[in-house]
């Protein structure tokens, strides 16, 4: 896809400001990653990480440890299958992982 199709699909005016986005010279707005990931077909969790490292790269005062951290708790929507599953067969407590639990589990990931 090129600069100015995506700018027509994101709704904007200009190739220039889509350009500037993949080079990384300005940030993507927060308010259309939404947008962005429907077009181009990705996760919108996992785009949301990438937007905040650029974010924390952009600027110092951000937290170091905010994006390890978030990565290690956020799960991907496939990831959150797996949860739900978890989550249903434990009734919303804390699990212990016996045969019939992680039998659940299997069936989701398989």
């Amino acid at each position: 896809m090129t600069n100015e199709e995506a700018a027509i699909k994101l709704g904007f005016r200009g190739a220039n400001l889509v350009s500037m986005w993949r080079t990384g010279r300005t940030a993507f707005p927060l308010t259309r990653l939404v947008q962005l990931s429907k077009l181009l077909g990705v996760d919108l969790v996992q785009l949301f990480i990438l937007w905040l490292k650029q974010d924390c790269a952009r600027d110092p005062k951000m937290p170091a440890d905010l994006v390890p951290a978030l990565e290690a708790r956020i799960a991907t929507s496939n990831e959150a299958r797996l949860l739900a599953t978890i989550r249903t067969a434990t009734r919303n407590s804390d699990p212990v992982f016996g045969v019939s639990l992680l039998k659940e589990i299997a069936d989701v990931v398989a």
